[in-house]
């Protein structure tokens, strides 16, 4: 009798590839290409995914090993991949390795793309998480055991508790660009035994890391330390709740930033800055310091300015920083003050935008300023809102962009309840701002004449009609050059003369020129007629001599001796005749001209 004895073809294990599509256990050798399971230290699991298949679920059925993680996708996908534990605590997934540190290799999976870990993950080396570049996110869902830390060397690592980062002494380590971490769900605390680094990329470069909210409400409570800058990005809440050291700056790029002091936010030397929109809560009483600059952005892409909330929360918050521009001469946004409690401003504020008070208190302390940029008529940055302000310090206008023109008016200050207590009012360019006992902040230049009036808030400005020689070159348009030196009709009178002789600029006319009146036996005489309101602003003086040297003076312009005669006005015109006697001139003929200057 002979007998057939069947054998089962044995499931082999190691470095494995995985070979199914949609739903499937990692225990069964079907799924491995070539039935090969993937398992084992230092083994790795190759999932190599195209982005034209379905969402991947892989399920333990048991406890499993690995060193490695790598999905190969054939090009970017932005697909979900699932490994869990099939509903089942006990089924873990331990990620170890010798060789090389124990890894989650993202592949070319795309900035949607997606890839969960819903088992417990355990290991005594840490995790290591890779991305080509292509900013995938891997999602720590579990109550995981692992020591040693994480280290994310590009893309996002999502979050759900803090337990999914392991041990409670393991850090977050960030190494290269594009890294981001990101919350998966409400109320997370990552604790204080934690330390977050942000480091440099493979270029040294120090890193820029994000931190995502994304809706939810994410605390750390724990020291973020390293070279980089901090993003806080994406709704909802981020509270930074430990004493920082990064080195960089600190953006906020969309929902709310919650501190509760200074040191918070790393290096005190390092600047505040939103480029869209964001909020700044304070759960505390503090100060921001001195060193600290706040600055507030245009949207490039839209030419919108960004909004600087910043939301005081019952609290007294005292900003000792600069409110600036990101970029000086920049158009800046606009400062919102929220919540009760009270924010003062102890720097110089000069956001470019309006600051608006929608609640609570907002006070200028005796070191800050306020600067506001007048444009055309009506138009300004301004002080406003619902709630109240006490204004000390300093209120800086910037001129040099205002419409000038008689009567125009600019609303500088108008919150609902604003009480004046300023150390000065200034200006560019340079003016002398006096207050009377009225409120009302005077200053002139010329012709111009500035007033901002406390009872309003309004900065007006009266400019009077030309007079003089201003007024005479009104008189004459056209000119090409209206300065006193010039002579636009080559006679060789310069303007200021011919405004002096009442001439016309535009045309010759020698006729205007001082001439010999009639000589007698004992005088020399000269005569011309003058505009008589040229005394008010011009020199006028009759040099003479017996050569063209000249060497002797008349004053014309108020003539308090002998020898000059001044008409009485006819026309806008007086007659001017200077006589100087023969007995006083060793000679028998005389030179004299009529030289007119600016006092």
């Amino acid at each position: 009798m002979s007998h057939l004895i069947f054998f089962a073809t044995p499931a082999w294990s190691g470095d494995g590839a995985w070979g199914a599509t949609g739903f499937g256990l990692w225990s069964t050798p079907e799924n491995w290409v070539g039935g090969i399971i993937a398992d084992g230290i230092d083994h790795t699991a190759n999932f190599n995914m195209s982005s034209a298949q379905p969402d991947l679920v892989v399920s333990l059925d048991g406890p499993r090993t690995i060193g490695h993680l790598f999905f190969e996708e054939s090009w970017r996908s932005d697909g979900n991949r699932t490994i869990d534990g099939n509903g089942k605590t006990a089924n873990v997934l331990t990620i170890e390795a010798t060789s090389s540190p124990p890894s989650i290799d993202l592949g070319r999976m795309g900035p949607e793309g997606v890839l969960e870990i819903r088992a417990t993950v355990s290991g005594a080396s840490g995790l290591h998480i890779n991305n080509a570049g292509w900013a995938g996110t891997v999602l720590l869902g579990g109550a995981n055991t692992f020591s040693g830390g994480t280290t994310v060397h590009a893309g996002t690592l999502r979050i759900d508790s803090d337990a999914a980062l392991g041990a409670a002494a393991g850090g977050i380590s960030f190494s290269d660009s594009g890294s981001a971490l990101q919350a998966g769900a409400d109320n997370i605390r990552v604790a204080a035994t934690r330390t977050i680094h942000i480091g440099r990329d493979s270029d040294d470069n120090p890193l820029s890391l994000a931190i995502d909210s994304a809706g939810h409400s994410l605390a750390v409570e724990g020291p973020i330390v390293g070279p980089g800058t901090l993003h806080k990005t994406g709704a909802g809440v981020l509270e930074l709740l430990g004493t920082n050291t990064y080195a960089g700056d600190t953006f906020i790029d969309k929902g709310v930033l919650a501190i509760r002091g200074d040191d918070a936010l790393g290096n005190p030397a390092g600047a505040i800055q939103v480029d869209i929109s964001g909020t700044l809560r304070a759960d505390a009483d503090f100060t921001l310091g001195a060193s600290r600059t706040i600055k507030v952005s245009t949207d490039a892409a839209y030419d919108v300015p960004a909004v600087l909330t910043i939301d005081t929360n019952g609290r007294a918050l005292r900003i000792a920083g600069d409110i600036v521009p990101v970029d000086p001469g920049s158009p800046g946004g606009t400062v919102v003050k929220s919540g009760i409690g009270t924010l003062t401003l102890a720097g110089a504020n000069n956001c470019g935008g309006d600051i608006l008070v929608e609640a609570g208190n907002l006070e200028l302390a005796g070191s800050g300023s306020l600067t506001f940029v007048p444009t055309a008529r009506g138009t300004s940055n301004k002080l406003t809102g619902p709630a109240a302000a006490v204004l000390g310090g300093t209120l800086v206008i910037d001129l040099t962009s205002a419409d000038i023109a008689d009567g125009n008016t600019w609303t500088l200050v108008d919150v609902a309840d604003p009480t004046y207590n300023l150390t000065a009012i200034t200006s560019n360019p340079p003016l002398a701002f006096a207050r009377d006992a009225s409120g009302a902040w005077s200053a002139s230049s010329g012709s111009m004449a500035w007033t901002f009036t406390e009872a309003d808030g309004v900065l007006a400005l009266a400019v009077a009609p030309p007079a003089g020689y201003s007024a005479w070159v009104a008189d004459h348009p056209g000119l090409p050059d209206t300065t006193p030196a010039a002579d636009p009709d080559h006679d060789g009178m310069p303007n200021l003369l011919e405004y002096v002789l009442n001439g016309d600029p535009r045309a010759s006319d020698p006729a205007i020129q001082p001439r010999h009146g009639d000589p007698d036996a004992r005088s020399f005489v000269f005569t011309f007629k003058r505009r008589t309101t040229s005394a008010a602003d011009t020199n006028q003086v009759f040099e003479y001599g017996t050569d063209l040297s000249f060497g002797q003076t008349i004053n014309v312009t108020a003539p308090t001796g002998p020898g000059v005669s001044i008409g009485t006005d006819v026309a806008g015109q007086q007659a001017v005749t200077i006589t100087i006697p023969k007995d006083g001139v060793d000679a028998d003929r005389l030179f004299g001209r009529l030289k007119v200057t600016q006092p």
